[in-house]
């Protein structure tokens, strides 16, 4: 499994935000989550912690917010965020680009 900076190493110089954004998405996808685009997020159907967050949501829900933040900054995606976003049977967290909030 490659690590996310031989993922980032990849990408070049200067990649757009598209691109770390699909790179980010295969790096996810090779953790093991499994994320899908919803606009120009993305969220994640299921949840490393999930076992964990049956009994303590805060806490899941933080470590794996710092989990896919550590990732978003291994590929050095500039001006991509990973938030808190709530929804049932899905992750908690999703990644998007500034001011992609659905609502």
């Amino acid at each position: 499994m490659g690590s996310p900076a031989k993922t980032r190493a990849g990408l070049g110089r200067r990649p757009g935000r598209r691109h770390q954004l699909v790179a980010l998405e295969e790096t996810l996808r090779r953790f093991g989550f499994e994320p899908y685009r919803e606009g120009k997020e993305l969220r994640l159907r299921n949840c490393p912690f999930h076992t964990l967050a049956r009994a303590h949501v805060e806490l899941a829900c933080g470590m794996n917010l710092a989990l896919v933040e550590g990732v978003v900054s291994g590929l050095r995606a500039a001006g991509i965020h990973a938030r808190l976003d709530l929804r049932p049977d899905e992750c908690c967290v999703v990644i998007g680009l500034p001011n992609t909030r659905n609502g």
